[in-house]
């Protein structure tokens, strides 16, 4: 899914990633995150932290399939 989307895939935070994950999700610019792959799957962590949050004001839509978005960070 991310070479689909052209997405780097060095450096990638998810759920197995011991430590960081959490507060990626909670607060994902003072993670430092560049990139969000969000399901639109309600079941999905992302897509239930982040979803019409106030936390993806500073990402920009820049990938939109019919399972899945990619936003980038302005």
């Amino acid at each position: 899914m991310l070479f689909d989307a052209k997405v780097p895939t060095s450096n990638n935070i998810y759920e197995g990633s011991y430590k960081l994950w959490q507060p990626a999700l909670k607060d994902p610019i003072r993670s430092h995150i560049v990139w969000i792959v969000m399901s639109n799957s309600q079941a999905d962590q992302v897509f239930t932290s982040l979803h019409n949050s106030p936390a993806l004001k500073p990402y920009r839509l820049v990938y939109n399939h019919l399972n899945y978005k990619i936003y980038e960070r302005k």
